[in-house]
């Protein structure tokens, strides 16, 4: 079996749509990126701000940046009115970075619109299907990562 093309039956492979979803995504995150007025890396680092504060450190390492490009990346958003750095309350040697209300509202519109998208389709599926849906995405990206790993070995 090519794991490029399609399964020996003819039907579309795993993997293929994989990457379609990949490029999609890859679509929507410059077309968000475009909308905020920032790259795609500022994107990224937004996107794993919305859910709460994080460190210089864990930006770095889930984004797989350096600590001077981080830098340069949270000075650029901090610039535009997107981020906040604040002494973190437990540990006064580390900083947390947090989202402002304009961030926020910047990542909820653009991030939302894709929600909206996606619940769209889903709308008519039962919840058993959307669960399996939903495992069946973390699988994926669960694959993702490991490949990840097994390149960089």
């Amino acid at each position: 079996m090519n794991y490029m093309t399609n399964e020996p039956n003819g039907s579309t492979s795993a993997v293929t749509v994989t990457r379609r979803l990949y490029e999609a995504m890859a679509r929507f995150d410059q077309a968000a990126a475009v909308a905020m007025g920032i790259n795609l890396t500022d994107l990224h680092c937004i996107d794993l701000l919305k859910d709460g504060a994080l460190s210089p450190y864990q930006i770095a390492d889930r984004l797989g940046l350096t600590r001077p490009a981080v830098t340069a990346v949270l000075d650029r958003l901090t610039e535009s009115g997107f981020l906040i750095r604040r002494p973190s309350l437990t540990d006064r040697r580390r900083s947390e970075i947090r989202l402002t209300a304009l961030g926020r509202r910047r990542a909820a519109k653009v991030f939302g619109q894709l929600g909206r998208e996606i619940e769209n389709d889903l709308g008519q599926q039962s919840a058993e299907e959307r669960a399996r849906f939903v495992a069946a995405i973390d699988d994926l990206s669960q694959a993702c990562d490991r490949a990840s790993n097994a390149i960089k070995s």
